[in-house]
């Protein structure tokens, strides 16, 4: 008897509608069930260990979903556009990696009460925030970041250009020594926009915030984190 369930073995079935998995099968196939429009309700057996990219994407009537404890990766695109999916059930799991793109245009994502100060978790780990914020608290015992979460905050201060201000020290000097020539300072701003990096407060220590796990994919945004023991540059 096979133990898995193959990749897409069940996508587009519309006939679908609730389904107990069999306690024998530990792996479930990249889309395997994507796209099954009724699916309303689905049992997944206490053994699963594995559930592959994007399988449950598209199920549009999914409402609830219990994930395995033996299960420690959330894939990219596995719960896209289950857009009745507010509520995922764990069971204890400790994620070696989650990816935020399994949750676009989820209910999970779209209910706010599953978000907490401008941001949203799942489970210990972070996986979007809200780029209306302009500090962020991450919590104590968090236990990764998700791949991109911070990317898309882009936050600038206007502030004096030094190079203006030196040019206009030598066309100060210039118009004070009639031989010297006056520099053309007309393509040089007066003020520049820097980035500044994105704020966070931890609720934990800076060893503890260096821990934590990055999925890999993230895109160098610069952080500035207060912790409880300090405060520090880093990169997410």
């Amino acid at each position: 008897m096979k133990n898995r369930i193959e990749a897409f073995e069940f996508s587009n079935n519309d006939e679908i509608s609730d389904i107990v998995i069999p306690e024998n099968i530990v792996s479930i196939g990249e889309y395997a069930f994507a796209d099954c429009k009724n699916l309303k309700n689905v049992v997944l057996p206490s053994r699963l260990e594995n559930i592959g990219k994007g399988a449950f994407r598209g199920c549009t009537s999914l409402e609830m979903i219990t994930i395995p404890s033996e299960v420690d990766v959330i894939a990219p695109e596995l719960f896209n556009d289950c857009v009745m999916l507010e509520r995922i059930n764990l069971s204890g799991n400790k994620f070696k990696s989650v990816f935020s793109s399994a949750f676009f245009n989820s209910g999970y994502y779209r209910c706010k009460k599953n978000w907490r100060s401008g941001l949203l978790y799942f489970g210990d780990w972070v996986i979007a925030c809200d780029c209306s914020y302009d500090d962020y608290l991450v919590k104590a015992g968090t236990v990764g970041i998700a791949e991109n979460v911070f990317c898309k905050k882009k936050s600038f201060r206007t502030v004096r250009n030094p190079e203006y201000d030196e040019m206009l020290g030598i066309m100060n000097m210039a118009i004070e020594c009639p031989n010297m020539p006056l520099p053309d300072i007309s393509d040089i701003p007066e003020y520049k926009e820097i980035s500044v990096p994105i704020q966070i407060r931890y609720q934990g220590t800076t060893a503890d915030f260096r821990n934590i796990i990055m999925t890999e994919g993230v895109c160098g945004t610069d952080v500035l984190v207060t912790a409880s023991d300090g405060t520090f540059d880093f990169v997410l």
